[in-house]
């Protein structure tokens, strides 16, 4: 008797993706909000710096030393964070924000061959964000990290996905922008598709399965079969 395809995947295969970075480009959206607050005092904040000092840990952890090195005295890091993520979310909320487009393809994909799909956000409103872009459609579950995660580079933010998707890591598909996310999904047992932006084009990413320019470079159903996903 013919196995369908569908059947047999949906036991044992997820996809895991950044939901701020990968499918919504929210590092540009951060660094455009940073460069306005820092702006209001006069201060210049060119790229070079924001990707020096805002891609390695999360804005809580990196503001509090740039706020300090910028002598930005408007403000406290701590407020300068809450807006950041209050403006962010304000952004992703308007009528024009719109999922990835080359990402939808792999969503549907990995949907139509019964992976259940996980994103993880640093943003709190991560819920309603995903609720105003109908991420409902793929049935995505989120992680979202807490007040005591300082990276994405941390192993158990990434097992805490495969938790979500209720599949063993090995056989989760992970999509990051970022080497510190591509390490930490490695290091929980990953694959790994990376898929660099303007801000860490320059980033190893040492260890992926593959590297992209955009995800219209791969076809996902050739990649989940390479994969054995």
């Amino acid at each position: 008797m013919k196995t369908d395809s569908k059947t047999a995947a949906a036991p044992q295969s997820a996809l895991v993706f950044e939901f701020d970075d990968i499918a919504l480009g929210a590092r540009a959206i951060r660094y455009e909000i940073l460069k306005g607050i820092f702006g209001e005092q006069g201060i210049d904040f060119p790229e070079p710096l924001f990707v020096r000092n805002c891609l390695q840990s999360l804005p809580h952890v990196y503001l509090p030393a740039l706020v300090d090195a910028l002598q930005y005295t408007s403000a406290s890091a701590e407020q300068v964070a809450k807006r950041l993520v209050g403006e962010t979310t304000s952004r992703l909320m308007q009528k024009d924000a719109s999922v990835r487009a080359d990402l939808v393809p792999w969503l549907d994909a990995a949907h139509s061959h019964g992976f259940n799909v996980v994103g993880i956000s640093i943003l709190p409103s991560a819920e309603s964000i995903a609720q105003h872009l109908d991420f409902a459609r793929w049935n995505t579950r989120l992680v979202v990290a807490s007040p005591n995660d300082k990276t994405l580079q941390q192993t158990d933010l990434w097992l805490r996905a495969a938790k979500a998707a209720e599949r063993n890591p090995k056989n989760c598909l992970a999509i990051v922008s970022s080497a510190e996310s591509a390490k930490g999904a490695l290091a929980a047992g990953m694959n790994v598709l990376a898929v660099p932006d303007a801000f860490t084009d320059f980033q190893d990413f040492g260890g992926a399965n593959a590297v992209c320019d955009s995800l219209k470079d791969i076809t996902p159903a050739n990649l989940f079969r390479e994969l054995a996903l």
